[in-house]
């Protein structure tokens, strides 16, 4: 406690030992007047000018504004996916290798078991209540994310590693509803690994 405080319950205690040396006198106004616990904290100063200069208040940051019509589209873009109410599906992110005999055999590749030696990335989707076809799904591949809108279902993956959205392919499976993509992914030290 600081000196401020100490003064401050001293003069509570003072109020109410005035209180209790006079007589009871049950008068609307003093009960208003009486001095309680809650009365305990320092005087205020004065009241908080609301200015963008006051450290209490939200400061407007003009950097962030919206300078052109293409930041325009993307914070467009950014409010409809929150106010987005489709499910999320769940996903498996597994990685493929091409292993040949002399990698088996020989041992003359310098492939290892580790995920640096591999050249695909499959993307396994499980959307179990989607009930349209392929033809109504829309997945877009790009070189750091996915994306796929259904009726049902929404995923905006951002990817681990690096794609070629060129070079890819995806299988709808109808009884499990799975939909598997297979992309090959483009590295900047993959030269090193193979």
């Amino acid at each position: 406690m600081d000196y401020n405080s100490i003064t401050l319950l001293k003069n509570l205690f003072d109020k109410c030992h005035e209180n209790d040396d006079e007589s009871s006198s049950d008068s609307e106004n003093e009960r208003e007047q009486a001095f309680g616990p809650g009365d305990i904290k320092q005087p205020k100063k004065s009241q908080i000018v609301k200015t963008l200069d006051n450290p209490l208040l939200k400061k407007v940051n003009v950097d962030n504004s919206i300078k052109s019509m293409d930041d325009l589209a993307k914070q467009q873009m950014n409010d409809e996916e929150l106010l987005d109410m489709r499910k999320h599906p769940e996903y498996k992110i597994t990685y493929k290798q091409a292993v040949t005999t002399e990698d088996i055999y020989l041992q003359m590749g310098f492939k290892t078991p580790a995920t640096s030696s591999c050249e695909d990335m499959i993307v396994e989707v499980r959307i179990p209540d989607e009930i349209v076809g392929i033809d109504q799904m829309d997945l877009t591949v790009e070189e750091d994310k996915i994306e796929l809108r259904t009726p049902i279902y929404r995923l905006k993956l951002m990817l681990p590693h690096k794609v070629n959205p060129q070079k890819g392919r995806a299988e709808y499976d109808s009884t499990s509803k799975i939909l598997k993509l297979t992309v090959q992914m483009n590295r900047e030290y993959d030269f090193i690994n193979f």
